[in-house]
């Protein structure tokens, strides 16, 4: 056998595993781009969720659908179970809105399980403890106990912005039933929110939820001026 036969030979060997390898990352590619495309998808929503926009009743089977979806396709990723927990609770929310209660039960026990997910990957994320708080709340009603998870939020994560958006209008709306240290951090994060310029989100809070404390918030803004 001659030396230049075998060089053809190892070559057109190695011309078709390269080919091969080629057409099954195409093949893989192909077959990951739905779910690619649904992580983004939900990715959104929950950024949307997170700044305190709801979903439409007309969107509640396509965006079950596509959660569905990925629940198949076992995603794996802290960052997604994150955001698929989000859109659990934003679901469930819009079912609670609507009346659909057989649709509220499920979306809170495919929540849970959500939930469960995410605290093996960011036990540290203060989101998670706010959505554990409504989470809690939605299966057993409020209950004093279910603050412990509203404080962890606070102290994780007591300077963030974008959580503030949703987390301080719902414990302005709890705010005869926070204990002294919850409540003097309920009211920093108001006026933190108008410090750094939050105007709209701050006065739909204060005109909402926040109208009958109205006046421990305005006296608050008031002392934050002097301070600044």
């Amino acid at each position: 056998m001659s030396t230049t036969w075998l060089i053809r030979y190892w070559s057109v060997v190695i011309l078709l595993l390269i080919r091969l390898l080629g057409a099954a990352a195409i093949m893989w590619s192909v077959a990951l781009l739905p779910t690619f495309w649904h992580q983004e998808r939900i990715d959104q929503m929950a950024r949307h969720i997170i700044a305190g926009e709801r979903f439409q009743a007309s969107d509640r089977a396509s965006v079950s659908a596509t959660l569905d979806t990925l629940a198949a396709a076992n995603y794996g990723s802290a960052a997604i179970s994150r955001s698929v927990a989000i859109a659990r609770l934003g679901l469930a929310e819009r079912s609670l809105d609507d009346g659909a209660t057989d649709e509220f039960r499920n979306h809170t026990s495919l929540l849970r399980e959500a939930a469960g997910r995410w605290a093996s990957d960011a036990p540290a994320d203060p989101l998670f403890w706010l959505v554990s708080f409504s989470l809690s709340n939605f299966q057993d009603g409020f209950e004093f106990e279910h603050l412990k998870y509203l404080a962890m939020s606070y102290a994780l994560g007591p300077r963030e912005g974008w959580l503030a958006i949703r987390r301080n209008r719902l414990a302005i709306a709890l705010f005869s039933v926070l204990p002294p240290d919850l409540a003097r951090e309920t009211i920093s994060e108001f006026t933190g929110m108008v410090d750094s310029g939050l105007y709209s989100i701050a006065a739909d809070t204060l005109l909402g939820p926040g109208w009958t404390v109205r006046d421990k918030l305005l006296s608050a803004l008031k002392e934050s001026r002097r301070a600044n």
